[in-house]
């Protein structure tokens, strides 16, 4: 995996504070190929991503993030002063991805939900202790186990009640019988399925069985499919810096461009020929970005340009086409 140490993000900011970034341990995970579709290959980047999302006010990242550090910082393998603008784009991308899902789900009266691939993300704690929500949260077995551990943790410092039912359960999503016997633990009525961070990892045809599960899952029961992962192969100029040699690796093992849809348009037609209609979509959310304080006194300069940039990735809220449902 990428490492980086205390020295980057120093460079990276401009404010007067500083930050600590935690490495990611397990380098030679990084550049594993997909020929098996072990999909434990991709766990690595769940931890270098609530490490960066530490740099904002997502909900329960900064304190995920330190009870997952094992060990003192790495020594930082790539050049701050060239690849600092790569990582404050991440920030901004993933944490972008992040409050867009979160905008569409305020406008749907949903109370079960389920988080598939949900990695380090703790949406779901946030929100059980907010609400009276019926929260499943998903990921392979290995990963559920250890953020058992550092959830149950959590609980215990925020010093709160839980409100909502929250459950954490092993999942592959792409096997039916289980990803249907998920959905049978909510109570009755509709659920809202989210994912951000999966489709990129899938070729078209594990996109087209995701697709396919989650169409049974809500023809049966009703709802709402939330995906921050409609990526597009069309370039904007926010993103065509360079990147470190082993995010491009990454990016080679797990075909991750290849994965992404042509276009908009291309994607709409994916989706609606696996049965699926877009409700809502949300691209920025701007004024949201707590990252950008990390710009400084640039940080009026990141929005204008932000406001200028044609977005390559969308987050859609679908629902099953009327006439299918049952």
């Amino acid at each position: 995996m990428i490492y980086l140490s205390v020295n980057f993000i120093e460079t990276l900011c401009t404010t007067e504070s500083k930050f600590e970034l935690f490495s990611v341990q397990n380098k030679e995970s990084f550049c594993m190929t997909i020929e098996s579709r072990d999909f434990n290959s991709i766990s690595p980047s769940a931890e270098f991503l609530i490490r960066l999302k530490a740099y904002t006010t997502i909900p329960f990242a900064k304190e995920a993030a330190a009870l997952l550090v094992k060990g003192p910082a790495a020594d930082t393998v790539i050049n701050p002063e060239t690849y600092k603008l790569f990582f404050f784009r991440l920030l901004i991308h993933f944490e972008t991805r992040y409050r867009t899902i979160d905008n569409i789900l305020s406008r749907l009266q949903t109370n079960n939900i389920l988080e598939i691939s949900s990695g380090y993300s703790f949406r779901g704690l946030n929100m059980c202790l907010e609400k009276k929500v019926n929260f499943i949260d998903t990921d392979l077995p290995d990963l559920i186990a250890e953020k058992r551990k550092v959830v149950a943790e959590l609980i215990k410092n925020a010093g709160r009640e839980m409100k909502g039912n929250l459950q954490l359960e092993p999942l592959n999503t792409l096997n039916e019988d289980d990803f249907m016997g998920i959905i049978s633990k909510f109570p009755g009525g509709a659920v809202t399925i989210i994912n951000e961070g999966l489709l990129p990892y899938l070729n078209d045809k594990e996109k087209a069985k995701l697709c396919s599960i989650i169409h049974k899952a809500l023809q049966k029961r009703g709802g709402y499919w939330i995906t921050g992962d409609v990526y597009t192969k069309e370039k904007s100029e926010w993103n065509k810096d360079n990147m470190p040699e082993e995010a491009r690796q990454w990016r080679e093992a797990h075909r991750t461009e290849e994965n992404k849809f042509n276009d908009f348009k291309q994607a709409e037609e994916f989706f609606r020929t696996c049965g699926f209609k877009i409700l809502y979509r949300e691209s920025q959310a701007i004024d949201q970005l707590s990252c950008l304080l990390l710009s400084g006194d640039k940080k009026e300069e990141t929005i204008e340009k932000l406001k200028n940039t044609t977005p390559d990735r969308q987050t859609w809220c679908l629902q099953v086409i009327a006439d299918e449902m049952s």
